[in-house]
């Protein structure tokens, strides 16, 4: 399964890359997932919140298993998750 996500940030001191899904679904990382191109490590949800106080789902914080494929990334992008 491949998602479309929008780059919003990089973090290249911590190898992590900020985006926001485009594309509804749920998805699962595996030892193979890749954004991008890249291998990621890891996912999670930052706190982050909605105008209204909710917390926004659909922004994503991944860290690479390369943290050197950061500079790969440019804000603004539209990238594909694949499982």
């Amino acid at each position: 399964m491949s998602l479309r996500f929008r780059i919003e940030a990089v973090w290249p001191e911590r190898g992590m890359v900020f985006a926001r899904s485009i594309d509804r679904g749920d998805f699962r990382l595996r030892s193979t997932s890749t954004l991008g191109g890249h291998r990621v490590a890891s996912f999670q949800i930052p706190r982050k919140l909605e105008r209204d106080g909710s917390l926004d789902l659909d922004f994503f914080g991944f860290t690479l298993a390369d943290p050197g494929d950061v500079g790969a990334f440019e804000v603004g992008e539209v990238v594909l998750l694949e499982e």
